[in-house]
């Protein structure tokens, strides 16, 4: 409204009122300058994080398909681990024979 009154209202306002209400509408796009600095940095690190995000995204088909092969080439092991323990179960056995053989 005052910011009108300037405007619009010419030489009818006092030149006093008119410096206070131009120091006014200064401090007011100071402080306004200040918080669009600080909220552009602030979209600037978002931005960055994202692209961040993004590169690690990209990677995840090929980790998948890294974890699929991991995956295939451990299959072997579970069966492994049954003929382990079919040996540690027939050891005393084995250990007893080679014992009458020696």
């Amino acid at each position: 409204m005052q910011l009108a009154r300037v405007v619009l209202g010419g030489s009818a306002i006092h030149p006093e009122e008119r410096e206070e209400l131009r120091q006014a509408l200064l401090a007011y796009c100071k402080r306004d300058t200040e918080a669009m600095v600080a909220h552009t940095a602030l979209l600037e690190r978002i931005a960055t994080a994202l692209e961040r995000v993004s590169a690690d995204t990209e990677a995840l088909p090929e980790l998948r398909a890294e974890m699929r092969r991991v995956g295939e080439a451990t299959a072997i092991l579970a069966p492994m681990d049954k003929r382990m323990a079919a040996i540690e179960g027939a050891m005393p056995v084995l250990v007893e024979v080679q014992q009458h053989l020696a």
